[in-house]
């Protein structure tokens, strides 16, 4: 199991989102030069599955902007301090926020439905050409 240990969790995210983005985008490559193909029933199962994903992403962005007013922990020196950390954590502009993580993996979904799309187009142009052949 892996335990983030604060800002070393962070970056580790931030390190995995980018090779998400990295193999989004040479899915998208792959199928752009017709690499892989897909059949309509097995795309539109896997952009179901992105299209959740994107909904939850939707979900969680709403709650970020919850996470980042002020929460009421008194005045103390400390409630000051965790106030501004749990703010920060939520959606600092530093590269390692919740809320630019959900960014970068919205634009991986993004992609990844692009990908499937033209696997999907891939597909049909294949299926086409076959019957062309075969109807001679």
């Amino acid at each position: 199991m892996y335990v983030a240990d604060g800002v070393g969790g962070a970056v580790n995210s931030v390190a995995n989102m980018d090779a998400m983005s990295r193999n989004m985008k040479s899915l998208t490559a792959l199928a752009s030069s017709g690499g892989f193909a897909v059949s309509a029933e097995g795309g539109q199962a896997l952009l179901n599955a992105i299209n959740q994903m994107k909904d939850a992403v939707m979900d969680s962005r709403q709650d970020v902007e919850y996470l980042k007013q002020a929460v009421r922990l008194g005045t103390s020196p400390d409630a000051r301090v965790i106030t501004a950390y749990n703010q920060k954590v939520a959606a600092d502009s530093d590269g390692q926020s919740f809320l630019e993580a959900l960014q970068q993996l919205d634009g991986v979904l993004d992609e990844a439905e692009a990908a499937i799309k033209q696997a999907m187009a891939n597909y049909e142009n294949v299926e086409a050409s076959n019957q062309r052949a075969f109807n001679g």
